[in-house]
């Protein structure tokens, strides 16, 4: 009986995934057919245990060649494209080929929903549209070398939507670079540029490679090119074009920029959450807390209006529900962020981030056996990666004793322990046992424990701060990157010649004050505020966060008022407002403004004060310059007009 559905794959050294994608389809299909393009691990091996039909084939930089070599040896009705990285729901898949079997005779082709997982762990999930199912036949084939387009040569082909959903993984971080992904895909469609000069796909697709490489600014261009040179929007790739011009000039800060392109692509897409999502989170980089808020709470109690996502459903609810956690917490409304930070977690398991904020609140109230309690009845450590990364961030937390006990669960496989082991001596300050640890590690045994977060590099450093022993980061300077060598040296007795990178310092700061080793502060800043009196206030900023305020002002004080940032002057602000001091609040508020400062929070006091004492010239002159930066903020408006 000739075969009905047939899958068709390339694959190269697939050894990690091959086995969990050919078991996803196994029984459904009725042949696969595998093309390799030079294995050298056990791809091959993994592959016989599925099929016979295995083809060598040599890699011509092309794609469509090596697809349409696979399509030429299937022999079924219907062919279904795969990468190895892909897997399928086999109920979803049943599914899909029963809508196959009744499909009328003009349907060529079926375009599937991919749900790509993206980020360190996969916890970022990104979709597209893609045609993965069509008939065989010799007119259909594949055209260009990367970013492969399927062709009809007797007519236009009939596409429609398909039930079927696919996951990928290929856009996990640790993938990506494993396989240069990024590197070799921008070096394949520069070659189809250099071919076709005015193909806008290509321009889109060179975009999102140069947005993985980190060129931000040359993504940005490809992205408007294509935009620019478009045939018309209703071409899949077209929306998804427009989201990533708002994300590259957000990741640009070019956030007006941004927001006019929001307002006129809401109206071509109303239905789509992304270009609100993206609205709320420019608002939220701006300290617009109120505007943000509006926005996320409407993405998420009006999921109907928002049900065609272009990028990713989380941008309906996870990621409103995230920020609105972050927002909360920062307001200090703790049983919102609570609220939300569940929300968000129950909707993305595989994202940290809103357990670090829930562990973070209940650290200051619950004891271990509460917080172990709701760790295991929500299986958040079912296994050693999750371990991992609760017991480190709680040992960051200072809650070592509750760390200690999490990393019991560790398996007997894991090497983490005894990075655990050594970073729980250096939190009870047993400084020289923890060093003797580490005298019995190998270099590359130590540099496990660095990647992995046991014994970080931060840890390394604090150490070798309190032994007053520069043996140990000689050690691992050596084996890192050389804007890491910088920092390392900094901690040198001879560090004057070293550049100070600020974010490194503010962590290893936080880390400080979390651990409750405050004495590295009276070695730090004297040397900061001699070298960088603009990190000093970056210190200072810090400090105030964690309670430290009386050491906060008293660095503010003593700084010139011209490198004063904005959040320093909001925590002066605040400070003057909590003693009644109101008069010395506004004059703090248009003292900023005068200096360049375009803070949002500002205005906000601003007007607030202003009006408080009936000073209306200045409100007046606030609320102008406001209306012209923010004209959008309904939270102004409201003030405006209360």
């Amino acid at each position: 009986m000739k075969p009905f559905l047939s899958l068709c794959m390339i694959v190269k050294n697939e050894e990690k995934v091959l086995d969990r994608c050919l078991k996803s389809v196994y029984g459904f299909v009725d042949e696969i057919i595998l093309v390799d393009t030079g294995s050298t691990d056990r791809t091959k091996e993994i592959a016989k245990r599925y099929t016979d039909q295995i083809y060598d084939f040599q890699w011509t930089d092309s794609f469509s060649e090596a697809r349409n070599f696979s399509q030429s040896k299937a022999t079924g009705d219907w062919i279904l494209v795969h990468d190895a990285d892909d897997y399928l729901d086999p109920d979803n898949l049943d599914e899909a080929i029963h809508e196959l079997h009744s499909l009328p005779a003009t349907i060529d082709s079926l375009s599937c929903t991919i749900y790509n997982f993206t980020g360190l762990r996969g916890e970022e999930v990104v979709q597209h549209h893609s045609i993965r199912l069509y008939r065989n036949l010799p007119s259909i084939h594949y055209t260009r070398a990367i970013h492969e387009q399927l062709e009809k040569e007797d007519g236009q082909m009939l596409t429609i939507p398909s039930k079927l959903m696919i996951f990928h993984t290929g856009y996990m971080v640790e993938t990506v670079r494993e396989k240069k992904k990024s590197e070799r895909n921008a070096l394949l469609i520069n070659k189809e540029l250099y071919k076709t000069q005015q193909n806008p796909f290509d321009y889109f697709n060179q975009g999102n490679e140069y947005l993985a490489l980190g060129k931000t600014e040359e993504a940005l261009d490809a992205y408007v090119k294509a935009f620019q040179m478009k045939k018309g929007i209703e071409y899949s790739w077209v929306p998804f074009d427009v989201v990533q011009i708002v994300h590259t000039l957000i990741k640009l800060n070019r956030y007006q920029d941004a927001l006019n392109v929001i307002r006129d692509a809401e109206k071509f897409w109303e239905s789509a959450p992304d270009f609100p999502y993206y609205k709320g989170l420019i608002y939220f980089f701006q300290n617009r807390y109120e505007d943000a808020k509006d926005v996320f709470h409407d993405l998420i109690n009006r999921k109907w209006k928002y049900s065609s996502p272009i990028k990713s459903i989380d941008y309906r609810d996870y990621y409103p529900h995230l920020h609105l956690g972050l927002i909360y917490e920062q307001e200090g409304n703790e049983e919102k962020a609570v609220y939300h930070y569940s929300e968000a977690l129950n909707g993305n398991r595989s994202s940290f981030e809103p357990l670090k904020g829930l562990l973070k609140i209940f650290s200051k109230y619950a004891g271990d056996e509460d917080i172990l309690v709701f760790l295991d009845n929500h299986n958040l450590l079912i296994n050693d990666r999750d371990i991992i990364r609760v017991a480190t961030f709680l040992f960051n937390l200072n809650r070592g004793d509750l760390a200690k006990r999490i990393t019991e669960k560790l398996s007997d496989q894991s090497t983490a322990k005894k990075g655990f082991m050594i970073k729980s001596l250096l939190i009870d300050r047993d400084f020289h046992k923890a060093m003797m640890e580490i005298n019995s590690l190998s270099l590359e045994q130590l540099l496990s424990h660095i990647k992995i977060g046991s014994f970080d590099f931060y840890d390394h450093i604090l150490l070798s701060h309190y032994l007053g022993d520069e043996t140990l980061l000689r050690l691992i300077e050596s084996t890192v990157k050389e804007e890491d060598k910088s920092f390392i040296r900094f901690f040198y007795k001879d560090h004057h010649e070293q550049k100070l990178n600020h974010e490194y310092l503010l962590t290893l700061l936080e880390r400080s004050i979390m651990m409750q080793f405050y004495e590295i502060f009276d070695r730090v800043l004297p040397l900061v505020e001699e070298r960088d009196p603009s990190l000093l206030v970056k210190i200072a900023n810090l400090l105030y966060r964690y309670e430290f305020k009386d050491l906060a002002i008293s660095i503010y004080q003593g700084t010139n008022p011209s490198i004063l940032d904005s959040q320093a002057y909001i925590n002066i602000i605040e400070e003057f407002i909590q003693k009644e001091d109101y008069e010395n609040a506004l004059l703090m508020s248009v003292n900023a403004l005068g200096q360049g400062k375009e803070d949002y929070r500002l205005f906000s006091y601003g007007i607030d004060l202003a009006t408080k004492l009936q000073k209306d010239d200045v409100r007046r002159e606030l609320i102008k310059k406001v209306s012209h930066l923010y004209p959008d903020s309904q939270f102004i408006i409201q003030k405006i007009f209360k």
